[in-house]
């Protein structure tokens, strides 16, 4: 069989034939952007890795003084110390404080009970170089999104925050909303509407955690807020009763679990044939993870109302979940 003519120069470009056609995205905290540098960063998301699409939050950073803004990166599900293999602003880890990169707009927040975050020195100092990165990135023919928190807003309130199926708050790693939260909601509109306003070049959005994030046992029988029950009974979801056997469950695996329990667990299938017979004990849990997916497609479903409401055609909405099989806990259904 004789040689055939490659139809490219080179690998290179058969490379760059095979990324124009499917989508090959890149997240960069905007911090590193303005530790780096607009044209660094872009050479090395899109020359080097071939990105099509690069996603950033619209904030700025600086370092602060110990103590002060947020420790970075931040911890590792509360469990072990963490360190950035590469260095931001100079060093493997730091304490950075944080504003918006832009000033938001109070006109859109009328219908909602969340503020947005106020401009500070940093936004005026650096808020440019944000918008100086979309409009890199769009020249060199990148779709840019904003990465943003999927369910929550600034100053959470602990009526929007998510509830055990006792009635208590829950341990948790991550501070994130309730889903069913109509005041939550409301802000992600405005936001949204917002940063389309100052930003109209962005192509879409990353709703980040449009779900229930599971790191501790506990976060896995959220959420039983008031807001869930009312968005449930709506739906005609039988939710007295389910959260009763929710409820159950929770309390047996607090202080009812016998040695033979912990053996059935440590069993071969690593305990699958015990959780699952354990699991038939309280057949109403089954239909509260249901209720979980159906909540986390509602809320992206959310989502695209408020992009489509902005007026700005074709923006697009790709969302940042857990992988499965942990999305049976957090409720995110790729299925849709």
């Amino acid at each position: 069989m004789g040689e055939q003519a490659f139809p490219f120069n080179d690998f290179q470009d058969w490379m760059y034939s095979l990324m124009s056609k499917r989508t090959l995205g890149i997240t960069v905290l905007a911090d590193f952007i303005l530790s780096e540098g607009v044209d660094a960063v872009l050479d090395n998301v899109v020359d080097r890795a071939g990105a099509t699409a690069v996603a950033l939050n619209p904030t700025v950073t600086a370092p602060a003084e110990e103590g002060q803004g947020s420790w970075q990166p931040p911890s590792d599900a509360g469990a072990s110390p963490r360190l950035f293999d590469r260095p931001l602003f100079g060093k493997t880890g730091l304490w950075v404080r944080s504003a918006p990169s832009y000033v938001p707009q109070e006109r859109f927040y009328t219908d909602s009970p969340y503020a947005p975050r106020p401009a500070s020195d940093l936004t005026k100092a650096h808020g440019h170089v944000v918008g100086e990165f979309i409009d890199a990135a769009v020249e060199r023919g990148v779709e840019v999104y904003f990465q943003l928190s999927g369910q929550t807003a600034p100053g959470l309130r602990d009526e929007d925050r998510p509830l055990r199926p006792d009635g208590g708050t829950p341990k948790r790693m991550a501070d994130t909303g309730c889903l069913a939260s109509p005041a939550i909601r409301a802000y992600l509109y405005a936001y949204v509407a917002d940063l389309m306003d100052q930003y109209p070049k962005i192509a879409g959005f990353r709703p980040d955690w449009p779900e229930y994030p599971c790191y501790m046992l506990d976060e896995g029988f959220q959420d039983f807020n008031p807001h869930v029950r009312r968005w449930a009974l709506e739906r005609g979801w039988a939710f007295d009763d389910l959260q009763a056997d929710v409820a159950a469950l929770y309390e047996y695996l607090h202080g009812r679990l016998t040695n033979d329990d912990l053996a059935t667990f440590a069993a071969g299938d690593r305990g699958a044939g015990g959780g699952l017979a354990l699991l038939r004990r309280y057949p109403g849990v089954f239909d509260w993870l249901r209720l979980k997916s159906a909540l986390s497609v509602d809320m992206v479903r959310h989502w695209r109302e408020a992009l489509d409401a902005t007026g700005h055609t074709g923006l697009k909405l790709s969302a940042n979940a857990f992988m499965p099989p942990l999305t049976l806990l957090t409720g995110f259904d790729f299925a849709g």
